[in-house]
């Protein structure tokens, strides 16, 4: 399942008995946009980044959600600094020099693309002037992606368009259905539901992954486009 981080937290201490007595360990607690807390003692999770996105495998123990295998698939804005270096060196960065960083970093992929870009529409006009229909239909796209480029350039980006995602379809309510309409069941958080097809849909890990790869657990929507697409699957194994 995807999980879009919304807040980290670190818990660390050390072990009080066993084998392992006075060995440090270091809890890693990401929270998803709905409140979901997903637990792991692996360290490099907290690399997603706060607004950063991580598909993970959920083990639901004694009421909590744990993990250990995991993908980060896309990093959050916010990034962890760099570990304090050593003493007579450079000091370490703070989160704004950071995120600063990243900012000209981001520039300057951006302006090297965007050079790239023109140049490649200069040599297509070039190409289709002896055909005048086709200029017709390409002068307003080159216009656009140079006027975009100049203010990129002079550091006044236009604002761009709200993007507008397809409304998915709700299934159709089969004949002879059962009173209970599962396609109605709101589930308020990502917990609700992983519970849900465990016990009463018997999944075990390997099926509940494969059931909702690909869906943001932690947002309202994420859920109820997951929980249809289960439903819909079942309809056709039935």
């Amino acid at each position: 399942m995807q999980v879009t981080v919304k807040d980290i937290k670190v818990k660390e201490g050390t072990t009080k008995a066993g084998p392992n007595t006075g060995k440090p360990w270091k809890l890693i607690i990401l929270i998803g946009e709905d409140g979901t807390e997903f637990t792991t003692f692996d360290a490099s999770a907290q690399e997603v980044g706060v607004g950063g996105i991580i598909e993970l495998e959920p083990v639901i123990k004694a009421g909590k959600i744990n993990f250990t295998d995991f993908k980060i698939i896309q990093k959050g804005s916010f990034q962890a600094p760099p570990p304090p270096r050593p003493e007579g060196t450079a000091p370490a960065m703070t989160p704004d020099m950071w995120d600063k960083k990243q900012q000209v970093e981001r520039h300057s992929i951006e302006t090297q693309t965007i050079f790239k870009g023109i140049m490649e529409l200069a040599k297509a006009c070039i190409e289709k002037e002896t055909n005048i229909g086709s200029m017709v239909k390409f002068n307003p796209v080159y216009d656009a992606a140079l006027d975009w480029a100049m203010a990129h350039f002079t550091g006044e980006k236009p604002a761009k368009p709200a993007a507008t995602k397809p409304t998915p379809q709700p299934p159709q309510r089969a004949t002879g259905a059962s009173k209970e309409d599962l396609s109605s069941l709101v589930f308020p958080d990502a917990g609700k539901l992983l519970t849900y097809l465990t016990n009463d849909l018997g999944m075990n890990g390997y099926e509940r992954t494969a059931a909702t790869a690909g869906y943001d657990l932690t947002t309202e929507q994420g859920r109820k486009d997951c929980w249809i697409s289960i439903l819909e699957t079942r309809k056709h194994n039935d």
